[in-house]
């Protein structure tokens, strides 16, 4: 296939994967904020920054740097190299995310404390830090497949997860919705996490299923690891700097709200 037929499909299907899972979202948000009521959805918007972030920090750009450095193999002709940077962005993957998730239980209780006001307890917090490696992982294989220029199985990847979500979801406030506000939380939460650990398993089987094409002795040896870090420390502080603001801004600006609701109560103003 042409290099400009194979970026004009792959650009056509990452723009209609976009599509419908941002329709999905939509409907199934406003479900969701109808069915658990005003002070839950903020709870959770809440909560949801504060995964957000974690999960910047669990990624630290290392979707970017399989994909360059995949490419760059690849274009030279070391077929061979290319499992051996997958394998190696992997282990850096698991090391970013076991250290946001080390982070996210240990500073969990000043988390609720302190942006949360103690209305929850540290186990949501605990049950995110599961999923990020698995999420981190499957950014690493993401990009190895933007890299090898095929989008379909990542898309199929996505779609497969947000149906899951909605399923998992719907289930699981069904039946913990009525005892109470931290529930409602936890069941939000499982229902991405369980989906976030079962859309890894999908695309690291396809992943296996395609990597035996770019099998093969390597014709040079590399040393991956510094040109991986040169790429995820740039482009990880930049993330981790632009998500750590925009949290701030989710997190302030309720509280700053909830200030003024309680002093124009009281006559303060």
């Amino acid at each position: 296939m042409k290099p400009i037929k194979t970026f004009v499909i792959n650009g056509l299907i990452l723009t209609l994967t976009s599509l419908i899972l941002r329709c999905i979202s939509i409907f199934f948000n406003s479900y969701i904020s109808q069915k658990i009521g005003a002070e839950a959805v903020g709870l959770y918007g809440i909560v949801m920054s504060i995964y957000s972030f974690s999960i910047t920090i669990a990624l630290s750009g290392i979707s970017f740097a399989t994909t360059k450095i995949v490419s760059e193999e690849i274009a030279v002709g070391n077929i061979g190299n290319v499992k051996n940077v997958v394998r190696k962005c992997l282990a850096f993957s698991l090391f970013f995310s076991c250290t946001a998730s080390l982070l996210l239980i240990l500073f969990s209780s000043h988390i609720c404390k302190i942006c949360l006001h103690n209305k929850i307890s540290n186990v949501p917090f605990y049950i995110i830090s599961i999923s990020l490696p698995f999420i981190s992982m499957s950014s690493c294989i993401h990009g190895y497949f933007t890299a090898v220029r095929n989008t379909i199985k990542p898309a199929s990847n996505q779609i497969f997860e947000h149906c899951m979500k909605v399923v998992l979801i719907s289930l699981l406030l069904n039946h913990f919705m009525p005892c109470g506000l931290e529930y409602i939380c936890i069941s939000l939460i499982l229902g991405n996490i369980i989906s976030e650990i079962f859309s890894f398993i999908y695309i690291y089987i396809l992943y296996r299923l395609d990597h035996r094409k770019y099998s093969g002795d390597t014709s040079t040896k590399s040393f991956f690891e510094m040109r991986i870090i040169k790429l995820t420390i740039p482009v990880g502080l930049t993330s981790i700097i632009r998500s750590g603001l925009s949290t701030l801004k989710q997190i302030l600006i309720p509280q700053g709200f909830e200030k003024f609701r309680i002093h124009y109560k009281a006559g303060s103003f």
